[in-house]
């Protein structure tokens, strides 16, 4: 057997900082050991010839077996490196514990998202304890549309089609699934092709009916909830919404963890100080709770700019992944920030 150097081996330092770093580390110096012995069994013969012939192999001949022992010593002591090694990973991994995600979008110094950043340019911390960040990426949880098609919706229905579709455009490649008021159910499911999902919002029509608009919203956040994305919004338009409001309904919503955003027309010939109706009441108020934004236009042409201005929120969200160790808090203590000079970071929601 080869002669194997390990002194370079012992002179390898690990600076451990952190779970993830044991685990790479680790990982790279048994790689550095596998090479080093699989270069030392790929020498040619006369190399290996010439270490043999040294003085110490003067008495093997006669049965000493000096050198033998030598080589398997220093066998055992690579072996030994590579156990200790091995072990160093698993407690290192058992270490790691979770992850946990961070919803934010990035702004620069003239208020424009930034989304080509790098994982290194992100600082996460958490309770303040530094966090290794593990991957960044644009947001990509679903979306559920929920479109009020009954009374009043003949005058505004056309404009609300138009607007929606150009919304399922612009914010990504996220699932999209699509509600009715009348009847309450999806026309359009998560699973289903971007082409299917805006031919079965181009076939919505209107009825006369005034309910089911809160029944809608509630089968689309169970919709949601189904998926167990950490991540999801519902997006309401409605041209009047008269609906009853039920009395369980802020519940379902408020459990599926789904932000909900509403776009309302109300009509111009309302008196300014009139008081909104019940309905446009009970859509604010989920809108608040769910820290969605809530939106009031007096024309149907304004639908597109309403949801124009919802896309330049939504498209723009990144998802960051984020180290937990074993035995952290909850994460209700999360900061945010970014190496990017005149940036600042807006997070939006962490993962339990």
């Amino acid at each position: 057997m080869p002669f194997v150097d390990t002194t370079s081996l012992f002179t390898l330092r690990f600076p451990w900082s952190d779970a993830k770093s044991d685990v790479v580390q680790a990982l790279r110096a048994l790689s550095l050991i596998r090479s080093a012995r699989a270069s030392a069994l790929a020498a040619p013969p006369r190399e290996r010839r010439s270490v043999r012939a040294t003085p110490r192999l003067k008495g093997a001949e006669a049965g000493d077996p000096y050198n033998a022992s030598a080589v398997k010593v220093r066998s055992l002591v690579v072996a030994a490196a590579v156990l200790q090694l091995g072990a160093m990973v698993l407690v290192s991994a058992q270490q790691i514990g979770a992850s946990r995600t961070v919803l934010a979008t990035v702004m620069d110094s003239r208020g424009r998202s930034v989304v080509d950043i790098e994982v290194d340019d992100f600082v996460v911390r958490e309770t303040g304890q530094l966090r290794d960040v593990l991957s960044v990426r644009v947001a990509d949880y679903p979306l559920a549309l929920v479109l009020d098609n009954g009374q009043g919706a003949g005058r505004d229905l056309e404009s609300i089609r138009q607007a929606a579709g150009r919304f399922i455009g612009r914010v990504g490649r996220r699932p999209v699934a699509v509600a009715l008021s009348d009847p309450p159910g999806l026309i359009a499911t998560f699973e289903d092709e971007r082409a299917i999902v805006l031919q079965r919002l181009q076939n919505t029509t209107a009825t006369s009916s005034s309910e089911g608009l809160f029944q809608a919203i509630v089968i689309a956040a169970r919709a949601l909830q189904e998926t167990g994305s950490p991540f999801s919004a519902i997006v309401v338009m409605s041209p009047a919404p008269v609906s009853t409001v039920p009395a369980e309904v802020l519940t379902p919503i408020l459990d599926s963890g789904a932000t909900v955003h509403v776009v309302v027309h109300r009509d111009a010939a309302t008196a300014p100080g009139q008081a909104p109706g019940q309905s446009a009441e009970a859509l604010r108020a989920l809108s608040d709770e769910t820290h969605g934004q809530f939106t009031t236009i007096y024309a149907a042409a304004s639908y597109q700019v309403a949801l124009d201005r919802l896309a330049d929120r939504l498209a723009p969200e990144l998802l960051i992944d984020y180290v937990v160790p074993v035995g952290s808090s909850h994460g209700n203590d999360v900061s945010v920030g970014v190496r990017i000079p005149g940036s600042r970071v807006d997070a939006r929601g962490v993962t339990r």
